[in-house]
């Protein structure tokens, strides 16, 4: 899981070698890279990976767990991620506060915009 922002991009060059950082784990064996093409928000990125591995063994395939990480992000309220972060995650004090913090700047639901 690439995570940050613009994973999935690939540089162009003066060569045909399809050269970018999802390729690199693709020759060193990996099955599957699931990589951004745009800027991602940092907690929005965090959340929507801690969920899609939480709920990975549910699925048949990766896409389809992305998925519902994915719409789980975009439905989820302020108050309903930090109670997932303290009960499922067991997020200490500290990260649930930073968590919340952030939280405070945005309406709720705070992930509903596609661009998150």
């Amino acid at each position: 899981m690439l995570s940050a922002c613009k994973t999935g991009l690939v540089e162009t060059s003066h060569t045909d070698d399809y050269v970018g950082l999802a390729s690199a784990f693709f020759y060193a064996g990996a099955r599957t890279v699931v990589a951004s093409l745009w800027n991602v928000d940092e907690l929005a990125a965090t959340l929507v990976t801690l969920r899609l591995y939480q709920i990975l063994p549910d699925y048949s395939s990766v896409t389809v767990a992305l998925q519902a990480a994915q719409t789980w992000l975009r439905g989820v309220s302020c108050d309903e991620i930090l109670d997932w972060l303290k009960h499922e995650q067991k997020a200490t004090p500290e990260e649930v506060e930073e968590v919340e913090d952030r939280l405070s700047l945005f309406d709720d639901p705070p992930f509903a915009e596609a661009c998150y």
